[in-house]
């Protein structure tokens, strides 16, 4: 299967003669909707229905008595859109031809096991895969705010601006929506492309120690220096930007090097490095490239 990163969504690139026709990524247990828990396994009894996305739904309708043999059946709005007798072991899949591509896979899961018992019979199911039957279609000439498309081939979908992009200073400006911005520093000596990421906060558990310990001491971290990025991009979204700007270092001879954590409303060593006038214009042949990745 291939797969691309394009506006900060993840697809699946349905076309293998081009990369342009993406269908989003419904479940994928493994990676993003696996069941409470972080199980990476599904079960259901017979007659059970299983919700999925845009409409679709699965049911194991009967275990046979040996329990060698599954009948599944998926619905689409209610409808039987395809069923198959399976023996566990085997891939349940189910394929439709879409935009003239043959053969599409729009939902897959691997019959790992069935048990009949007294009450219920019961079907586990893993590596469960769902697409969108709606996919995006990219054309060239497409436009995405200031980029255009510009070439489309079987592993990339490249974007290139047509005219010079401005920045003001010690902003955050947005290139792409949320998929790609851009920070510029206060005096315009840097600027960067990065990605935001929203994380889910962890658990937080009442200590249950002893409330009149002592407390414990942690020590205060020195001006290690550091180096402040200067040109970072990357379309599949793996930026990771500082708020804060970096220490300054010193030489053993007292002298002071340019750096970014020296940005203060005044620049002795560089007076010319403030245009005056707030805005930094660059960016004249900034581009952005998806690429295709391959799933084994």
């Amino acid at each position: 299967m291939r797969f691309i990163w394009f506006m900060g969504c993840e697809y699946r690139s349905l076309d293998p003669d081009k990369a342009n026709l993406l269908s989003k990524i419904l479940i994928c247990f493994d990676k993003y909707d696996a069941p409470e828990g972080g199980n990476t396994k599904k079960t259901l009894a017979t007659g059970e229905i299983w919700e999925l996305k845009e409409g679709y739904s699965l049911v194991p309708s009967q275990v046979d008595l040996e329990g060698s043999k599954v009948y599944l059946n998926l619905y689409k709005n209610g409808e039987v859109v395809y069923d198959e007798v399976l023996e566990p072991g085997n891939y349940f899949v189910y394929n439709e031809t879409i935009d003239d591509v043959d053969d599409i896979t729009l939902f897959t899961c691997h019959v790992d096991s069935a048990f009949r018992g007294t009450d219920s019979n019961v079907v586990m199911l893993s590596v469960v895969r769902q697409y969108s039957d709606n996919p995006k279609k990219i054309e060239i000439g497409d436009e995405y705010g200031d980029f255009e498309v510009k070439e489309i081939t079987s592993t990339m979908i490249r974007l290139n601006n047509a005219n010079t992009i401005s920045f003001s200073l010690f902003t955050r400006e947005e290139l792409l929506g949320d998929w790609i911005k851009f920070r510029v520093s206060e005096n315009g000596w840097w600027g960067y492309a990065y990605t935001e990421t929203a994380c889910a906060a962890p658990e937080v558990k009442e200590s249950t120690g002893n409330p009149e310990s002592s407390p414990v001491e942690t020590a205060v971290a020195n001006n290690t220096p550091t180096t402040a990025p200067t040109s970072v991009a990357d379309a599949s979204g793996d930026t990771d930007a500082s708020e804060d700007a970096p220490a300054p270092s010193q030489e053993d001879s007292g002298t002071t090097k340019n750096d970014p954590a020296q940005e203060t409303g005044t620049d002795a060593a560089h007076p010319e490095s403030v245009p005056g006038f707030g805005v930094l214009s660059a960016v004249a042949g900034l581009f952005a490239v998806a690429y295709i990745r391959r799933l084994k």
